[in-house]
């Protein structure tokens, strides 16, 4: 078993919305309509990298997001993950350690030096399998405020 990534076009939106269906469908969050997802995207997609992972027959499995953080205390780039989602047909065999390894050799080429990504704070799978790759849980707190 292979993976691939590839680099997401506008093209993708409808695939990328329905892994965003189905992980918000998983953590039992409240999910967006998908014509508002789909609005959502299209309005936003140019901002991020979006990466669509493949299996070795091309099937695409999962996707990933990188954002470009502005950090006014280091030169250092820094990048953020997000979206993260690998179909559960994918999951345990190897697939996720091949496809971050992907992603974070892109951005070392675009002189990235740092990853950031969030976990949900019950979401014991995620946690272990980024820990497995690296991550490590530091002494910021997101905080969140409805305008």
């Amino acid at each position: 078993m292979t993976a691939t990534i590839r680099i997401a076009t506008r093209e993708d939106i409808p695939l990328i919305v329905d892994f965003m269906l189905s992980m918000q469908e998983e953590i039992k969050e409240t999910p967006l309509e998908k014509s508002s997802l789909i609005k959502r995207l299209e309005r936003t997609f140019d901002k991020v990298t979006w990466f669509i992972f493949l299996d070795e027959k091309g099937v695409p499995f999962g996707n990933v997001y990188a954002e470009d953080q502005y950090v006014y205390f280091s030169d250092g780039k820094r990048y953020y993950l997000g979206g993260m989602y690998i179909a559960p047909d994918f999951r345990g065999k190897g697939y996720f350690k091949q496809v971050h390894g992907l992603v974070e050799s892109w951005l070392k080429e675009q002189g990235g030096e740092r990853l950031n990504l969030r976990v949900h704070v019950g979401n014991e799978r995620s946690k272990r399998s980024v820990a497995s790759i690296g991550f490590y849980e530091f002494d910021y707190r997101n905080y969140m405020k409805k305008l």
